[in-house]
């Protein structure tokens, strides 16, 4: 079982300098996951590189973890850089629908 869903393989293929995961995903997605911060317990960041996609062209995302009361408030935030052209245009008010549908807010 993987972070996400719609994640269907995931390798860790380098740890130092920098950890690199390559991912395939749903939709024909594949790209090279590249941390540029690993701060935990406090925030994690990574890149995306190396995109193969019919839709997306990049992207990358991080994470904030602080302490609140016997928890912990996780805050992530993510972008994901469609293709350019008309198409993709068309496309983005649908693919913003659905990347909300599928993030909890709490």
């Amino acid at each position: 079982m993987f972070w996400d869903k719609s994640i269907l393989k995931a390798k860790v293929v380098q740890i130092k300098p920098v950890r690199i995961v390559d991912i395939k995903a749903r939709g024909r997605l594949s790209t090279k996951l590249v941390y540029k911060l690993e701060d935990k317990p406090n925030k994690t960041s990574l890149a995306m590189t190396e995109t193969r996609s019919v839709l997306i062209k990049g992207g990358g995302g991080s994470w904030k973890y602080e302490p609140k009361g016997q928890g912990t408030l996780w805050t992530q935030t993510n972008t994901l850089i469609l293709k350019d052209g008309f198409f993709y245009a068309l496309l983005r008010p649908i693919i913003t629908i659905q990347l909300k549908r599928n993030t909890i807010n709490l």
